[in-house]
C-alpha cells in the first residue's frame, strides 16, 4: 500500500521548507522511498531506520549511493543520538506500528532548533474492513491465535497535533484524507496485505502451523462481508502534520 499512497508521500515532502537542508533522518524508512526524496535536498546521505531486514534489503539496493540505511528500533536509536542534530526528521506509515509519543518527543531533541519533523500514518480505523474481518475470523475460533495484536495508531489527526504541541513544536501544517482501491477478490487482498506491510506484526500473532487455517477464514470472510461488483474495497485513511521546532 506504501507504493499505492506514494502520492501522499511526495506531497507531505513537498510541504517542507527544503532551503539549506544540511541533514535528514527517516524513521520507519521502509523500502526507502521517502528516504531517498529527502536525498535530493540534503548536503549529506539522508539517513533511514527501519526494524525489517527485507525491506532495508531493497532499500540498499536501489539508494545506497544517495543515502545512508540501519536496521534498529527506531526509539532505541532516537534515544541514544544526540540533541540538536538533524535538520529534518520524518515518518511515513510507521507511527502506530512503534510508539507514537515516544517518536514524537524524541525527534523534538534531536531535531536542531528551526528543525522540522513531518509524519504521515494510518488511523486507527485504517482498512478497517480488512481489521473488521480480522476480528470476526478471530471470534470464530480464538484459540488460532497465540498472542494480541497490539496496534498504536492514533485516531484522529487532532490526536497527532496533541502529541505533537505536547513535545514542543508548533504545527506549520496538518491535513487528513482517505484513498480507495479495489483488489479482485479475498486472496489478492490477503496477499497485498501481506505483502505491503498493512497487517506487519499479525503473522506473529498467529499460531504458525495454523497461518494456512487463518488465511483460509480470513478469505472467505472477506469476500463474504465486502465482495461487490468492483472486487473488494481497501480504504486507507490517513492523517499527516508537519511541526518545527522552536528556537
Amino acid at each position: 500500500w506504501t507504493t499505492h499512497m506514494r502520492d501522499k508521500s511526495i506531497e507531505l515532502i513537498n510541504n517542507l521548507q527544503l532551503d539549506n537542508v544540511e541533514n535528514a533522518l527517516d524513521l520507519s524508512c521502509g523500502t526507502g522511498c521517502i528516504t531517498n526524496m529527502l536525498s535530493t535536498h540534503t548536503k549529506e546521505k539522508a539517513v533511514g531506520i527501519d526494524q525489517s531486514n527485507g525491506m532495508l534489503s531493497v532499500a540498499k539496493n536501489k539508494y545506497k549511493d544517495t543515502c545512508k540505511f540501519y536496521q534498529t528500533d527506531v526509539v532505541e536509536y532516537l534515544k541514544k543520538q544526540p540533541s540538536n542534530q538533524f535538520d529534518i526528521i520524518t515518518n511515513g506509515w510507521g507511527l502506530g506500528y512503534s510508539k507514537p509519543y515516544q517518536i514524537i518527543k524524541n525527534a523534538y531533541r534531536v531535531l536542531k532548533p528551526k528543525g522540522q519533523f513531518a509524519a504521515i500514518d494510518n488511523t486507527l480505523l485504517s482498512i478497517k474492513e480488512a481489521i473488521w474481518t480480522v476480528i470476526v475470523t478471530a471470534a470464530e475460533d480464538p484459540t488460532i491465535f497465540q498472542s494480541m495484536f497490539n496496534i498504536r495508531f492514533l485516531p484522529t489527526l487532532g490526536a497527532l497535533k496533541r502529541r505533537m504541541i505536547l513535545s514542543g513544536f508548533h504545527i506549520a501544517k496538518s491535513w487528513n484524507g482517505s484513498k480507495t482501491y479495489y483488489v479482485k477478490d479475498g486472496k489478492e487482498a490477503q496477499k497485498r496485505l501481506h505483502n505491503t506491510g498493512a497487517f506487519a506484526g499479525l503473522e506473529n500473532c498467529v499460531y504458525p502451523h495454523r497461518k494456512k487455517e487463518f488465511d483460509k477464514r480470513f478469505i472467505a470472510n472477506l469476500e463474504r462481508m465486502y465482495l461487490n461488483k468492483k472486487g473488494i474495497p481497501i480504504t486507507h485513511r490517513y492523517i499527516a502534520a508537519i511541526g518545527t521546532k522552536k528556537n
